[in-house]
């Protein structure tokens, strides 16, 4: 059973192509917001936070042939699921081509408060950022490659909290989300193409 998004919780799914590839790639987070804004403004900031100059995925941060195609915002609410779309296709400013096999991605590795493989996560990203060259037979990243992923991450967990955004699991019980209290990433790739295909 999938997950379930509470009342008044939102998940943002980001959406990524590539040439040549028929379909897009996407990653998902899950989030509460304090204030309780409505969905079209809440998925207009997510777009923001996501593509501002040196955070996750703004255009120097992709290799060539990539395009961050938009947002499309979810909320739960007691009349049922309300949804938005942002799309406001961003193009790589990279002319390079050397990136991994999109067979390959990027981890996050979610953790919360509390204990038990129910209370982790994980954010499988698309590999639009990461040079082959930066990557190990094995799939260790560099320092410097790892760096880079790192610093663009903080600063789109800072642009969230700029805003009040709270990043939480959901649940398939359809219980209250998690907060999640820190998002690192795995020191190796991993191969997740399946999960990010939609």
């Amino acid at each position: 059973m999938g997950i379930q998004i509470p009342e008044g919780s939102f998940l943002m799914v980001y959406r990524w192509t590539l040439d040549g590839d028929a379909e897009p790639q996407t990653t998902a987070m899950g989030f509460d917001v304090p204030f309780d804004p409505d969905l079209d403004t809440t998925t207009q900031f997510a777009y923001d936070h996501i593509t501002d100059e040196d955070s996750l995925s703004d255009d120097q941060a992709m290799l060539g042939g990539w395009t961050f195609l938009g947002v499309t915002g979810y909320k739960q609410t007691s009349g049922g699921l309300e949804v938005f779309e942002v799309t406001l296709p961003i193009e790589s400013g990279s002319a390079s081509t050397a990136g991994i096999t999109t067979n390959t991605c990027a981890l996050i590795q979610k953790r919360t408060g509390l204990s038990g493989p129910g209370n982790r996560g994980r954010l499988y990203v698309p590999p639009f950022g990461v040079l082959e060259t930066q990557v190990s037979q094995n799939g260790f990243y560099t320092g410097t490659q790892y760096a880079d992923l790192t610093n663009r991450l903080n600063h789109w967990i800072a642009e969230w909290e700029a805003e009040s955004f709270v990043p939480v699991l959901f649940h398939s019980d359809g219980g209250p989300a998690t907060p999640i209290t820190s998002l690192t990433y795995a020191p190796q790739v991993a191969t997740q193409r399946r999960r990010m295909r939609g």
